[in-house]
């Protein structure tokens, strides 16, 4: 399993929905099921500074080894246009690059495995 953490903003755009709660589950044809965790009731206020932004934690169970790819890219085409720079994967800040989230997943499956 990756956890990824997207800003609270592009949340819509990574789960597909107008409505989002907390347990929910999504399935991605093809290449897995997305979870999105227990939603914080912390209240944050001032500057939606880079690490003062909301993240949501969104688990994802991947498929076959083939759906590492096929994941990076689909994420990377549901954040691009969100002018989001950064998400985390596993605990990493990441560059939202189509290179950045397939290393950063890639790592995330071997360490898993191993």
């Amino acid at each position: 399993m990756v956890e990824i953490e997207v800003p609270i903003t592009c949340a819509s755009n990574v789960l597909e929905t107008n409505t989002i709660t907390g347990g929910m589950c999504k399935e991605i044809p093809g290449i897995g099921m997305l979870r999105l965790y227990p939603m914080p009731h912390e209240e944050r206020r001032g500057d939606l500074a880079y690490d003062s932004m909301p993240f949501l934690t969104i688990a994802v169970s991947l498929g076959e080894s083939v759906a590492v790819s096929v994941f990076s890219s689909w994420l990377y085409d549901k954040l691009k246009d969100s002018h989001v720079r950064h998400i985390r994967i596993n605990r990493r800040t990441v560059e939202v690059t189509p290179d950045g989230i397939l290393k950063s997943v890639k790592e995330s499956v071997e360490i898993e495995e191993h």
